[in-house]
């Protein structure tokens, strides 16, 4: 309920894909730490500097049109700069969590 409510899913989920990753990994999907890190960036309206030019292992991102977490513009230019992106992919429909939580997410995406 508290992911729709913030937008992090707009799709129907699957609430056995819920147990079985906080089973594996109790913070859900990434550690306290890193959570901290986000949230104390997001409210500080702060931005990252990111060196793209030192990514150099081949990329394949996938991104959800109705994300409300990431904005979908700013992340498809930065990632255009990347200088081995091997693949982007927007899928409409989807937000920032459907691609893990959804219940058509395997028949879709993967």
């Amino acid at each position: 309920v508290v992911m729709r409510q913030l937008g992090m899913v707009v799709r129907p989920h699957d609430p056995d894909a819920a147990a079985i990753t906080f089973r594996r990994v109790p913070s859900g999907s990434t550690s306290s730490p890193n959570l901290s890190f986000w949230f104390g960036l997001a409210a500080g309206g702060g931005s990252m500097e990111v060196n793209e030019k030192q990514v150099t292992c081949p990329v394949v991102a996938y991104l959800g049109a109705e994300d409300k977490v990431l904005d979908c513009d700013a992340i498809t230019d930065l990632l255009h700069r990347l200088p081995n992106l091997y693949q982007l992919h927007v899928q409409p429909g989807f937000a920032h969590a459907d691609f893990v939580w959804s219940v058509d997410a395997p028949s879709i995406i993967y």
